[in-house]
């Protein structure tokens, strides 16, 4: 399976990858590379970096974790880690010559980067994904999306769309996509300088270039 070609991915190893303090909470091993601390970027560990926002994923809580990243020439780079540490950073011609000797209880596609998703990425996916696992597919928003996975009759149940942000001092967090979840995520952070006051008053007025659409998706059955 290969995907369409477009503008190159900047989901592992880009600018945003994770800071010291954040790393060190979600990933206490040394896998994850450092920013510095002028948050100029990642130190160049190749193979072993995860975007900030990856703090905002239940990785942690996953015994067995899958990291997608479709690249513009239809492979695909991959992470593959249980829990807290990473166990593999490779990358694959195609999906499906990524293996798949065990099921993942949760997999993360980071395909911003592919404007179009073949439908048949759906159905080989579930078979990665164990049952009643997480598939978190972050991309552009697409409302006709949920209804392609439905009707891949793969297993596969989409729920609403939810955005990735970030927060003060570069904590990232996952929540639904509506007005009121994000009235209550302001209540509970309320701002405490002056600085990140104001960046609220812009934030209402303009968008969030930040912000990563994600689509939570659950295995429902067992694969016949």
């Amino acid at each position: 399976m290969t995907f369409p070609a477009n503008k190159p991915s900047r989901g592992v190893g880009d600018r945003n990858s994770i800071p010291h303090s954040a790393a060190s909470r979600a990933f206490p091993s040394s896998e994850v590379a450092q920013s510095s601390a002028k948050g100029t970027g990642p130190a160049h560990t190749q193979g072993q970096v995860l975007p900030a926002w990856s703090v905002a994923l239940p990785l942690w809580a996953s015994d067995h974790w899958l990291w997608l990243v479709p690249g513009s020439s239809g492979s695909v780079r991959y992470r593959s880690g249980a829990i807290t540490k990473i166990l593999a950073a490779k990358q694959a011609p195609t999906l499906d010559q990524i293996p798949s000797t065990i099921s993942y209880s949760l997999i993360v596609l980071d395909c911003r980067a592919t404007r179009k998703l073949p439908d048949e990425l759906w159905s080989r996916l579930a078979e990665m994904l164990a049952p009643g696992g997480l598939l978190l597919v972050c991309c552009l928003r697409d409302k006709r999306l949920p209804g392609r996975m439905r009707a891949s009759t793969c297993g596969l149940s989409p729920s609403t769309w939810h955005v990735i942000e970030p927060g003060q001092e570069g904590n990232w967090h996952l929540r639904p996509a509506s007005s009121s979840m994000r009235r209550l995520t302001l209540e509970l952070n309320p701002p405490y300088t002056t600085r990140v006051w104001l960046a609220r008053i812009l934030y209402r007025w303009l968008p969030q270039r930040r912000t990563i659409n994600c689509l939570p998706v659950w295995r429902s059955r067992v694969l016949g």
